[in-house]
């Protein structure tokens, strides 16, 4: 369900997207960076710069489902966060995000969020087997 409405999300974004919510989404994954030793805080930052993306989809709806599902796929991040390599494999991953952004490429858009969720999946879940 996340990745559906987060990649319908996007696709109605993308486009929208000006050069004032790039430089602040480039201020995000900057932050990012410097916060990956503070997973709570890194996942703060995370969700500022899903949310700024996504409020550029210009829907009231889209975004009022996305925090219903962010708020209970929350406290599994707080696992995931918990690994540095996790931590600076997602943080590659935003740099990605946000390139694509820049060019406007919504195929690489869709490619690396899906990429993005799944391997946060499939890293909870493997520190859920623990």
């Amino acid at each position: 369900m996340r990745l559906t409405l987060e990649k319908m999300a996007l696709e109605w974004s993308y486009k929208h997207i000006d050069s004032v919510a790039l430089a602040r989404l480039s201020e995000i994954v900057l932050e990012m960076e410097r916060k990956l030793t503070s997973p709570a805080e890194w996942n703060e930052l995370n969700r500022q710069f899903h949310t700024l993306i996504y409020t550029y989809a210009q829907s009231k709806p889209m975004l009022e489902m996305l925090s219903i599902v962010w708020g209970r796929v929350e406290p599994y991040m707080n696992i995931y966060s918990t690994k540095l390599d996790y931590l600076i494999f997602s943080q590659k991953e935003h740099e990605q995000l946000l390139e694509a952004l820049i060019k406007k490429d919504i195929a690489t858009l869709h490619h690396v969020l899906t990429l993005h969720i799944r391997q946060t999946k499939e890293a909870i879940l493997e520190k859920l087997e623990k």
